[in-house]
């Protein structure tokens, strides 16, 4: 039943937010529509979202829940988990306006799959090829400077 709740939640957030992502400017010139990336990753987002909500339903078919079980469910729900993701989402956008993008993504990721149970080892070996991917897709295809050349003088 969580993942039924956590997945249409999910849904129609990422199509508003999906939404927003028009009002962003276009910029000319070699850059690609600011808005891509976004919405890029919000499709993805909403592609795991309906699995979620797919895997919530096919769940509750095969153990034919009664109203009791469900009320019962609903009382020991644990929101432990999207508490943390939501808490650490916000630190990781808030470190956004400091930060380049590479550290705050890196340390996010790390800490995101060990929340989820996974060892520190394999969440660094993560950490590093979805790190490295973004510096690929902003610097080489995106061709938007990811670490940002700052003038002294």
């Amino acid at each position: 039943m969580d993942n039924i709740y956590i997945g249409s939640i999910l849904i129609v957030v990422l199509i508003f937010t999906y939404f927003l992502t028009f009002s962003f400017p276009s910029v000319g010139g070699i850059f690609a529509d600011p808005a891509l990336y976004p919405r890029i990753i919000i499709f993805i987002l909403m592609l795991l979202s309906g699995v979620t909500l797919f895997n919530g339903l096919k769940e509750m078919k095969n153990k034919k829940h009664t109203g009791e079980e469900i009320i019962e469910k609903g009382k020991k729900t644990n929101l432990k988990k999207p508490i943390e993701v939501l808490f650490c989402l916000i630190i990781y956008f808030s470190s956004l306006n400091y930060f380049n993008l590479i550290i705050p993504t890196f340390i996010f990721l790390i800490i995101i799959f060990m929340i989820y149970g996974g060892k520190f080892r394999i969440g660094l070996i993560y950490a590093i090829f979805l790190a490295f991917s973004l510096y690929v897709l902003f610097e080489i295809i995106f061709k938007i400077p990811f670490f940002p050349k700052y003038k002294i003088f």
